[in-house]
């Protein structure tokens, strides 16, 4: 399918405000930009977007790496190596959205507890904790960042963004990795990616500025804000899919 220029230039606003929330807060961009791209042309998810996601994220990364939680990361990569595996394991005798509704269902628990002012620190058990859920949601439901959001809301803004940029850059790239291999990434897709660049790099651009007042204020109201919505996502996606 041929994107017009209407089309162009509604994916690029889109885009542009996705990768702009994600810059600013460390997550968003998929759940933004996803639910539009999807109705614009299905070819544009996942591939096209993981592959912007990814560029979004090294971006993150480099720029806020002096914040960048190395050991948590490594804990939550080991995590999420363990939470994959045992939801490969659980999906092969019972249905993958019994256990997405089941885990959005928690996320929205999570977000209650801590809106009621129960506060998630990032120790290791917790980060562990956090990554395994991670690993679990993201097989489960393609929804992995809120588990990690949340005990990392207490955090600072930067650090917020640069340890989930880190799991990111590792859980895309397998992503992107598998989907050549089914045949689910080529060339197509690779074009289509170039269409969702500008938006992605003038979102990232912006969020330079917005990341700062970010940082300024507490990151909390807007991680527990896009957490809900991710986790209200993945329950109307199961009960309409």
């Amino acid at each position: 399918m041929t994107l017009g220029l209407t089309e162009l230039l509604l994916v690029f606003v889109v885009v542009a405000i996705g990768a702009a929330v994600h810059g600013s807060v460390g997550l968003g961009f998929p759940l933004i930009a996803a639910p539009f791209l999807i109705l614009v042309d299905p070819l544009l998810i996942p591939g096209p977007v993981l592959i912007n996601a990814l560029v979004l994220v090294i971006l993150i990364t480099i720029r806020d790496r002096r914040s960048l939680d190395i050991l948590g990361l490594r804990w939550v990569l080991a995590g999420r190596v363990v939470g994959t595996v045992i939801a490969v394991s659980v999906i092969a005798v019972i249905s993958q959205e019994k256990f997405a509704i089941l885990f959005a269902v928690l996320v929205l628990l999570a977000v209650i507890i801590s809106a009621l002012g129960f506060h998630i620190r990032a120790t290791t058990p917790n980060v562990l904790l956090a990554g395994t859920l991670s690993g679990f949601m993201g097989t489960t439901s393609a929804m992995g960042a809120p588990p990690l959001a949340l005990v990392y809301q207490d955090e600072p803004g930067a650090r917020l963004r640069s340890t989930l940029s880190g799991v990111f850059i590792v859980g895309i790239t397998i992503s992107l990795i598998a989907l050549y291999f089914v045949g689910r990434f080529g060339i197509t897709e690779l074009l289509l990616s170039i269409t969702l660049v500008p938006g992605v790099l003038l979102g990232y651009v912006i969020s330079i500025r917005t990341a700062s007042i970010v940082d300024r204020q507490s990151v909390r109201p807007l991680v527990l804000l896009l957490s809900s919505a991710a986790a209200i996502a993945v329950l109307i996606r199961s009960f309409i899919g």
